[in-house]
């Protein structure tokens, strides 16, 4: 039986949703993140977005503003 999804997150989960209590971008994360760890955890590029879209599929957060290739994102109720 597979495990039901972002029933545990992983550290890098949790900070980007951390983060998204206020409305950010997705670079505002990359360097958000660091600094509310001191430098323990990172997050690439690659596993952000990723993890912006998974989150967005599973209605966890939505995307507040497009500015050109910049998306702004914040946490949902659920």
């Amino acid at each position: 039986m597979p495990r039901e999804k972002f029933r545990t997150l992983t550290e890098q989960m949790f900070y980007i949703l951390l983060c998204l209590q206020e409305e950010c971008y997705g670079m505002d994360i990359l360097d958000k993140v660091p600094q509310m760890t001191g430098g323990r955890v990172t997050v690439g590029s690659g596993t952000l977005y990723n993890l912006l879209e998974e989150f967005s599929q599973a209605g966890m957060i939505r995307e507040t503003k497009v500015e050109g290739r910049r998306r702004s994102y914040l946490l949902t109720d659920l």
